[in-house]
């Protein structure tokens, strides 16, 4: 029961079936995405009776909190969730679906209301405007003073704070307006160029993804004025806009790939102009660079490995590579992978030890002893690699593939040719039977477990097998790990 007096809820939380799950529906989803501190924070906006009127969602949301709570919430059906709220009143559908729904609206106005609230220059806008619509001098002179003072002190430079600006220019405008001074002129010169920094930026912004978006697929739109605005920034220097000085470079990378001085005047924007971003933009500015280091990787410049390796050490740095407060497993893996193809193998194993506190709770122990597996690998220690792939387990299918294709490595290193028949027999009927195994990567996988049976069969001085084996790996070149299938055929050679 909800006490208003002393705003309590008080729930018989024992009749509660504990093997019924909650069902699932938008609300549940959009609770159970909460972090604890977003919870309790939530709790305050529904008691708060500015935002809400209905004891119902009060006692709604206590209801579903202890379930939605936990990481693997247990449900229940909608009638003992009204028994919860209700007791012996007989259960009323319509009711209950627009206490639900009157809750979700609540819900997604608070996180409006907590997204809006971070954006301090955003706010601070707002309230310069309705100031000068009710034409309150002080108030504006003393707003217009911490938007100064916002503004030295943020080292922000991204499109929203040009967008902030914007407005803040329209709003001065009409101050100007309404107390004419001839001796001040008016600002609609300002207005514009804040508007031209915003729009180029952003034009140029999605103009990025559209280039990178037509690597994958064909995509023909072609957006409006973009030859006429390439010229312009290409003949002006908007190098103190960040955003147009970043992307300009990006484009240009996206557009002309053959040119490299393009990657690296974009690597030196990106370590100068990186912190004025906000984290996931900044994110994604790296991710450019680093794609454009894949391909050419790709492509055979084995150099570019350097490359990424000093970008991925920038984003580390920087904490750039950071997604809420976590770092990534794939980024994990993917830095232990460049810095042992580069040798860089003391650096890589502090960096094994010293990140493994920063990866997410749920893939910690995987991520870390598989990555430890790859470096006992890099340095023969075949009989470690062995030891800590046992504790890896195979929750994920990529975990999975890459721990069975490292330990086959390992046999075939080892000599243990028992032992790699096995795991070549077991992997290949696992590969056929996981349905979560796309087509691509089962073909992959399968493509390399045939060579490398070919590989052991060859025997001494078998030169022919040898070389149908290098042609069939040249005609096919779909093989997973083809860079160390290679390598052993080079020293069969």
């Amino acid at each position: 029961m909800y006490n208003k007096k002393d705003n309590k809820i008080e729930l018989n939380l024992s009749t509660f079936s504990p093997k019924r799950r909650i069902f699932s529906n938008k609300l549940t989803a959009a609770l159970a995405s909460l972090e604890k501190s977003e919870w309790k924070a939530f709790r305050k906006y529904v008691r708060s009776p500015f935002f809400n009127e209905q004891e119902e969602l009060v006692q709604l949301l206590e209801v579903y909190r202890p379930w939605l709570s936990k990481a693997k919430p247990i449900k229940v059906s909608q009638e003992d969730l009204w028994k919860r709220m209700k007791g012996k009143t007989p259960y009323d559908d319509v009711r209950f679906r627009r206490w639900n729904s009157d809750l979700l609206k609540l819900l997604q106005s608070y996180l409006a209301y907590e997204s809006w609230s971070k954006d301090n220059g955003g706010q601070l806008n707002h309230q310069l405007k309705e100031m000068v619509r009710r034409d309150l001098p002080k108030n504006q002179k003393s707003i217009l003073k911490s938007i100064e003072l916002r503004d030295k002190r943020d080292p922000i430079r991204d499109g929203g704070f040009y967008y902030n600006q914007f407005r803040l220019e329209q709003e001065q405008g009409k101050i100007i307006a309404k107390h004419f001074v001839r001796t001040e002129p008016i600002n609609v010169d300002r207005i514009i160029h804040q508007l031209d920094n915003f729009y180029l930026g952003e034009k140029l912004r999605y103009y990025c993804e559209l280039l990178n978006y037509r690597n994958v697929v064909t995509f023909d739109y072609e957006p409006l004025f973009i030859d006429e605005i390439i010229d312009h920034i290409t003949s002006r220097d908007y190098d103190s806009v960040p955003p147009i000085a970043v992307y300009r470079l990006i484009m240009l990378t996206l557009k002309d790939p053959e040119n490299e001085r393009h990657y690296l005047d974009l690597r030196a924007a990106l370590e100068e102009h990186a912190p004025k971003f906000r984290h996931e933009e900044a994110r994604v500015l790296f991710g450019f660079a680093q794609n454009y280091c894949i391909k050419k990787i790709n492509s055979g410049k084995s150099e570019y490995l350097q490359e990424i390796f000093k970008l991925y050490k920038i984003v580390l740095d920087q904490k750039i590579i950071f997604q809420n407060g976590n770092l990534p497993p794939w980024d994990y893996k993917n830095i232990v992978t460049v810095a042992l193809r580069i040798g860089e193998y003391e650096w890589i194993r502090e960096f094994i030890f010293k990140y493994k506190k920063a990866l997410p709770e749920d893939h910690r122990e995987n991520a870390f002893q598989y990555n430890l597996a790859k470096y006992h690998f890099s340095q023969g220690e075949f009989n470690k690699v062995i030891q800590e792939l046992l504790q890896v387990e195979y929750q994920e299918v990529f975990y999975l593939l890459d721990s069975k294709t490292l330990l086959l490595k390992t046999y075939y290193e080892m000599g243990e040719l028992e032992a790699l028949y096995s795991l070549l027999d077991s992997f290949k009927t696992l590969l056929s039977r996981k349905k979560m195994v796309s087509p691509f990567y089962r073909k992959i996988y399968l493509n390399l477990i045939k060579q490398v049976r070919k590989l052991t069969a060859i025997k001494k001085g078998e030169k022919r097998k040898l070389k149908r084996v290098k042609e069939d790996i040249e005609k096919n070149s779909q093989i997973a790990d083809l860079s160390w299938l290679k390598e052993k055929i080079a020293a069969l050679e």
